[in-house]
């Protein structure tokens, strides 16, 4: 077959749009959404910055001195528009593509170095936020570099009253409180104290269905590193909360993640690909409904929805479509889903039952266990559920026949009620020690060939309109972030085959 020579012009000029958004030029030093860049004054010097592409759009600029030398930094867009308080709301003009942000000393000329995030805060296409995880139980996420400030939106619906939390570190450390700030559709900042509050927690009543924009980052000295977050609001999902998933030693000791990744997921790094179980407990949801049991589903001549459903970004052991292969004498493994999304196809039913079928619930059932039968074992001599709130849990011992390849496998679950009600999805990363095989750089659905349309998911995922988990894929690196060299390799497997 002719390879697609007539898409080399648009993959070009994808390619070089990319190159254009993610380069700086020293003149008049561009800022795009939601990317923090640190900045340096001189001694009594200005520093001019442009944020472009945010015609009709509301924007805020944060600016924080993270050197300590600083202090206060002023901030000026236009003659009639500054403050010294760090922060500042910019509405453009329909006509005016650009905005021009000038930051200074406010008191005094003095030097050092600070950091300075643009956000979106109205709904359109310019927003760059990232979804609010629903849930109340936290999700972990990371702030990369000091004084950096993380957008996120959810949608609203007029009358709705949400709930927010967000702190420093690690749930349930009891450290420092984040700043939260709310925005309406249109971007104006929440009505009241309840807006803007550095407490760690908000509640609000919302006036119109819309996009919401949440501002986060950290009160008093800036730094970088982990903060967590809960949201409840009508609009999430009903079903049951994931309260854990993670890895526990063959024994039944939960292991603690060795880091977290920059989209909040615990990372578990193992020295074999088997060899330990999988663990996934959780408790009612808003449905106050009970949760289902069951692991495996089988339904007339194919699979239905069992109530744990758990999808992986690569196959584990060979990856055999065939589900439940888990005897003696050719037992096989269970195959990816590229995208790791919960869609209604039959392939995506069969690998969660592939993978239900081997829990076990200590007497050969695929289904989860009450506490006095917890499979995860303690200090204290007791087999027990990791979190407290938990209610019910599920095991499976991961052996040789569907051991994780080496390099970084992403497990993405949720869980449903009796009432048919599912949860909000988590998700965690498994790493294996060894040698990695990436596949085709950019082959998304692991059919051995890549289109345009997979090369666009490519660039979408670099210019942060996507998560990862859409194309696994394009990450040849593993380290959840897509490169221009990453973006030009499945342009290359567009145009000359995979291997």
């Amino acid at each position: 077959m002719e390879r697609p020579r007539r898409w080399i012009p648009l993959i070009v000029a994808v390619a070089a749009g990319l190159c254009a958004r993610l380069a700086v030029r020293a003149d008049d030093i561009p800022l795009q959404c939601g990317v923090p860049q640190v900045g340096v004054l001189e001694r009594g010097e200005k520093q001019e910055f442009v944020v472009r592409g945010v015609a009709g759009a509301t924007v805020v600029v944060d600016a924080v001195d993270v050197s300590g030398t600083i202090d206060l930094l002023k901030l000026e867009a236009g003659d009639r528009n500054r403050t010294c308080a760090g922060s500042l709301l910019v509405k453009p003009k329909r006509d005016d593509d650009e905005v021009k942000v000038e930051v200074a000393d406010c008191i005094g000329r003095d030097s050092g170095q600070f950091s300075i995030t643009v956000s979106v805060v109205s709904q359109g296409p310019q927003n760059c936020a990232t979804p609010l995880p629903c849930g109340l139980t936290a999700e972990v996420r990371r702030l990369r570099q000091a004084g950096e400030t993380r957008a996120y939106w959810f949608f609203g619906r007029a009358g709705d009253t949400v709930r927010i939390w967000a702190g420093k570190g690690l749930p349930r450390e009891g450290t420092q409180r984040m700043r939260l700030r709310l925005f309406d559709p249109r971007g104006m900042p929440f009505p009241g104290a309840g807006g803007d509050s550095c407490g760690g927690q908000l509640s609000a009543r919302l006036p119109v269905d819309g996009v919401y924009t949440v501002l986060v980052s950290l009160c008093g000295k800036p730094e970088a590193g982990l903060y967590w977050m809960a949201f409840e609001s009508s609009t999430c999902p009903a079903g049951p909360e994931l309260t854990y998933l993670g890895v526990a030693r063959a024994d039944g000791q939960p292991l603690l993640p060795a880091d977290y990744d920059d989209e909040g997921r615990p990372v578990y790094r193992l020295g074999s690909g088997s060899g330990f179980l999988l663990v996934f407990e959780g408790t009612s949801g808003r449905s106050r409904s009970p949760l289902g049991v069951s692991a495996f589903a089988p339904a007339g001549t194919g699979f239905g929805w069992p109530d744990l459903q758990v999808l992986f970004s690569r196959p584990l052991g060979n990856g055999s479509p065939q589900v439940c292969d888990k005897a003696a004498p050719q037992p096989g493994g269970i195959p990816a889903v590229p995208g790791l999304e919960f869609d209604d196809r039959p392939a995506v039913r069969n690998a969660v039952n592939d993978f239900g079928c081997r829990v076990d619930d200590g007497t050969g059932q695929p289904r989860g266990v009450a506490e006095e039968y917890a499979c995860t074992y303690f200090p204290d001599g007791e087999f027990h559920f990791v979190r407290p709130e938990s209610t019910l849990q599920f095991c499976a011992v991961v052996n040789s026949s569907w051991s994780f390849p080496p390099g970084r496998t992403i497990v993405r679950a949720r869980l449903r009620d009796e009432a048919g009600n599912v949860g909000p999805p988590r998700a965690m990363v498994v790493e294996v020690e060894g040698p990695t095989s990436v596949g085709c750089a950019g082959d998304c659905n692991g059919d051995a060939t890549v289109t345009v349309d997979e090369v666009i998911a490519a660039v979408r995922i670099a210019l942060g309109g996507a998560g990862v988990a859409s194309c696994p894929a394009a990450d040849r690196s593993g380290d959840s972030e897509v490169t221009i060299d990453e973006v030009l390799a499945a342009v290359a497997s567009l145009l000359d085959g995979c291997p």
